[in-house]
């Protein structure tokens, strides 16, 4: 789940290569973006990014009032699958460690994981 507010910089290169590498590890997922009022091309981009991999890429829009938190709580709420990792649109979480989390967690049976940059 990534949380996004004026990301058209790195946006989709954030969303595909988290797509690329949960791909190259066989991993079963689906990308939700949380738009948090953004006022740049960002809806552009994931209009675009959600055309592209119908199955894996999907986004909501965070009513007013926006802020992160209020974004996060949004995209968890709308989670369908058992794992969540939340990662930053601006491309600053590397892919792998999304793999790692998300292997920690399948290993050890934990509930959560964190990381921190």
């Amino acid at each position: 789940m990534i949380p996004a507010k004026n990301e058209e910089e790195c946006l989709e290169k954030s969303v595909e290569d988290i797509l690329a590498e949960l791909e190259k590890e066989n991993i079963d997922h689906e990308i939700i973006v949380v738009n948090d009022n953004s006022t740049d091309s960002t809806e552009d981009i994931l209009k675009e990014l959600a055309d592209r991999y119908p199955e894996r890429v999907w986004y909501i829009h965070q009513p007013a009032p926006g802020g992160f938190g209020r974004a996060v709580s949004q995209g968890l709420a709308n989670i369908k699958g058992d794992v969540v990792v939340v990662a930053m649109g601006d491309a600053s979480d590397d892919p792998r460690d999304v793999v790692r989390y998300f292997r920690t967690i399948e290993e050890t049976g934990c509930d959560c994981v964190f990381g921190s940059r």
